[in-house]
């Protein structure tokens, strides 16, 4: 029997590192570089050449996504809703014989459903099964993909 696995070790989702900070005074400014530098007949030097076309570089990146502040929040938000997120199995387990992506503690994503009585996880298409301390956390399905119409 087959089934699909994909293991994470190492991987994590990257966040972007801020390119903005506030100073004391509660100004806006440039991360590493101090606001006075940045004030008109300020010599550019080479580190702050450098930080300025980082920052320029990763506003290009955000452009070229197309999307709005909003639409990325929006996103954001969506992703962290129950419907879409690791759901820990101390905090509470699938409908019985329901299939699920399960995540096991060494990293490991494969798609099982949970059976009640036995207390076990079974690996869908496999007559493989996976004790309850083997899973660190679960989350439903994705939606089927389909073509717009």
């Amino acid at each position: 029997a087959r089934y699909a696995a994909r293991h994470l070790s190492g991987r994590r989702k990257a966040r972007m590192k801020r390119l903005t900070q506030k100073d004391e005074q509660g100004n806006w400014c440039l991360e590493g570089v101090p606001w006075e530098q940045l004030h008109e007949g300020q010599v550019i030097t080479k580190y702050l050449r450098e930080r300025l076309y980082g920052a320029l570089w990763k506003l290009m990146e955000y452009e070229d996504t197309g999307l709005a502040p909003e639409e990325i929040k929006a996103l954001n938000a969506n992703g962290k809703t129950s419907e879409h997120r690791w759901i820990p199995v101390e905090e509470r387990l699938p409908e019985d014989r329901e299939d699920v992506l399960v995540c096991t503690k060494k990293g490991w994503i494969l798609v099982a459903w949970y059976g009640p009585r036995g207390k076990r996880w079974h690996i869908a298409l496999s007559d493989a099964c996976m004790i309850h301390e083997d899973i660190a956390a679960w989350q439903p399905l994705p939606e089927p993909y389909r073509p717009e119409e």
